[in-house]
């Protein structure tokens, strides 16, 4: 599914305290694999898909200047799902950011080719990035996201992230109030009464 940018964009924060270990189901034919050089044109590929990116080489750029720079963290914490033969279908990279003055563990560009969604492969890599942070003693784990994902938020509350009624993160402002009520046109009763209980 590409991005509904008619969908308003505000900021969504949310945060995952502890480790919930759930058994990881991928698809038959299906499996993870973590980095491997050329990386940034699988990504960027992934990204011009669901038209996260204005360009592929933009998308390339940023990929080269934001982990190619920090090649050995990029190995542990890169997660890709890709068919039998070999053909991406998703990426996340379970990344760190500064933020004041601590570091704090985050997940970056969850991503699924439009070709497999449906199949449970974004569920399957939040479920890898969150036992791969649990594999680096990195929690707690934020993200940071917005309204038009609602699929994908769903899936993390399902996780164990929590929608952030005022903490902010890497000087993103926090429109939680504006955000939920955005949300509830696009997801269940339930799941909102969910987000909105589990809210912290």
């Amino acid at each position: 599914m590409k991005i509904d940018k008619s969908i308003p964009y505000m900021n969504i924060l949310m945060r995952c305290d502890e480790y919930r270990q759930t058994p990881i189901s991928l698809p038959d034919g299906f499996r993870f694999r973590g980095y491997k050089e050329g990386d940034e044109h699988v990504w960027a590929g992934l990204e011009i898909e669901i038209e996260d990116f204005d360009t592929y080489d933009n998308a390339v750029a940023y990929f080269k200047r934001k982990y190619l720079s920090n090649p050995e963290e990029l190995k542990k914490r890169l997660i890709c799902v890709e068919d039998k033969d070999g053909t991406p279908a998703g990426m996340v990279i379970a990344w760190f950011d500064r933020s004041g003055e601590s570091t704090i563990s985050t997940v970056h560009w969850l991503v699924t080719s439009p070709k497999f969604q449906g199949l449970g492969i974004g569920r399957s890599l939040v479920q890898k990035l969150l036992q791969t942070f649990h594999e680096l003693d990195a929690y707690p784990v934020y993200l940071h996201t917005q309204p038009w994902s609602y699929a994908a938020i769903k899936i993390y509350s399902s996780l164990g992230f929590k929608m952030l009624r005022s903490e902010t993160i890497l000087n993103y402002e926090n429109q939680y109030e504006t955000a939920i009520r955005e949300l509830a046109k696009h997801l269940s009763q339930e799941v909102m009464d969910n987000l909105i209980s589990e809210t912290i």
